[in-house]
């Protein structure tokens, strides 16, 4: 597996306590200078953004004192099948678990190289780009091969569960009454995707990257509906999502003929 420069990633430690995975976690998702990196578990809820990396390639950079990169700021990523070892380029330690103690809230620090899990780390890409979700789109077969698709972004990410229905639950559209022509379905997708929209501008402060949460249309005989849609967990399948009772659903009873997302 390669790193894809300009892809957000989340990076789990090879070890594990109770046979369950710990990430590289961001203490609180502080953006004040000297926050910690510990290990915790991998959330299912907003916290789950303290655990995920923008990773760029930076070209040309400079390691002298006081440039925007020094030395101590840049990393490589050495194979080490099927993991990952983590490299400071001052330093040439390596990213490790303290003590390999991989309880919540454990520090993570540069060590030496050895031959121990602690540093052994998977690096899941977990963003997407426009045309691997429209490849991913083509395969659905609730929407038609000959759905046109209108893109807005060149990158995106999900968003779990939790933040879904927190989002959904948050924007009022469950007591909304559906009327014809002034509120109905296109408006409710809308709503919610510039819902989506609104809170990642709130609660993400890093950029470079979209939340997907795409409006789809789709017709079954001579009725039309629009609805919204996203990935699944594992990034491989369509999930329907219907704005007006917040259901989510495999197969929402119609064929997407366009999408916008």
């Amino acid at each position: 597996m390669s790193i894809l420069s300009g892809h957000v990633y989340s990076i789990v430690s090879r070890g594990q306590v109770n046979d369950t995975n710990v990430a590289l976690d961001l203490l609180g998702g502080s953006s004040e200078k000297g926050t910690q990196c510990q290990i915790w578990g991998q959330s299912t809820t907003k916290d789950v953004f303290n655990q995920l990396w923008l990773i760029k390639e930076i070209q040309g950079w400079s390691s002298a004192a006081g440039s925007p990169y020094e030395k101590n700021q840049q990393w490589k990523f050495v194979p080490n099948e099927p993991y990952f070892k983590i490299q400071n380029v001052a330093s040439q330690t390596f990213v490790d678990v303290f003590q390999k103690n991989y309880a919540a809230g454990t520090k993570v620090h540069g060590w030496q190289s050895y031959a121990t899990e602690s540093q052994d780390w998977v690096i899941r890409r977990v963003s997407r780009t426009g045309d691997e979700i429209k490849a991913v789109l083509s395969k659905n077969p609730h929407i038609t091969k000959t759905c046109k698709t209108y893109l807005q972004d060149g990158l995106y990410i999900t968003l779990p569960k939790g933040v879904r229905e927190e989002i959904y639950s948050k924007s009022g559209l469950k007591t909304l009454k559906w009327r014809n022509q002034i509120f109905d379905c296109d408006d409710f997708a809308f709503i919610t995707k510039g819902e989506v929209a609104k809170w990642g501008a709130q609660e993400l402060l890093a950029d470079g990257f979209a939340i997907l949460w795409g409006v789809m249309f789709g017709e079954k005989g001579t009725s039309t509906h629009a609805y919204n849609f996203y990935l699944n967990e594992s990034l491989d399948a369509v999930v329907f999502f219907e704005p007006q009772n917040g259901q989510e659903m495999a197969d929402i009873g119609y064929q997407g003929y366009f999408s916008v997302f």
